[in-house]
């Protein structure tokens, strides 16, 4: 989280937005979990933090899961009639009007969504920052991977300590006279 935490800093403050959204997406639950929030300290107080690891099932954002299926960089603008329901929605709920989305991709698999967020006024980003968006949504998707293999690696350490535990419960439940005993059969049989 603090990775990226400062990659959604950077984000913004390199766009010169007021506020940048990291999601990372869960395959299994098939939704999208908030992992990081800047918001510029120009912004107005909301309370966004207690959105921190709330999880967006998928079936109800229709148009992020279709960014995650094609992997491309989107621009929205609240005026564009043609949008979703969905972004319509959200937008409206958080006081948006500009949002560019960028999917986190390593090796070509969308781990999640980065969201550079304007809420004065409507905004058209140029292909500079556009790239810059999405070499920053690279290494927040790095920084998900890492993060991923990191929880994988922890639960299999943990597997392993309480297997540990388990035999070292029977070993020391055993009668050392009778483990003798079929070792020594063993031996001679």
């Amino acid at each position: 989280e603090e990775v990226l935490g400062q990659l959604a800093e950077r984000a913004a403050v390199a766009l010169g937005s007021p506020q940048c959204l990291i999601y990372e997406f869960d395959a299994e639950r098939d939704c999208l979990i908030s992992r990081s929030l800047y918001t510029s300290p120009d912004c107005p107080e909301e309370d966004y933090e207690d959105t921190m690891g709330t999880a967006y099932r998928l079936s109800d954002y229709p148009s992020d899961r279709l960014i995650l299926k094609r992997g491309e960089t989107v621009v929205e603008h609240a005026s564009d009639e043609t949008l979703g329901d969905d972004v319509r929605d959200s937008m409206s709920e958080w006081g948006e009007t500009t949002c560019l989305t960028v999917p986190l991709l390593f090796r070509g698999v969308a781990l999640g969504l980065m969201e550079i967020i304007e809420t004065e006024g409507e905004r058209h980003f140029s292909a500079e920052e556009l790239e810059l968006a999405r070499g920053l949504a690279e290494q927040a998707a790095v920084a998900v991977h890492n993060a991923a293999l990191f929880r994988q690696r922890r639960e299999h350490e943990e597997r392993l300590v309480a297997i540990l535990e388990i035999s070292q419960g029977i070993a020391a439940s055993l009668d050392a006279a009778a483990v003798i005993e079929l070792v020594s059969a063993g031996i001679v049989g």
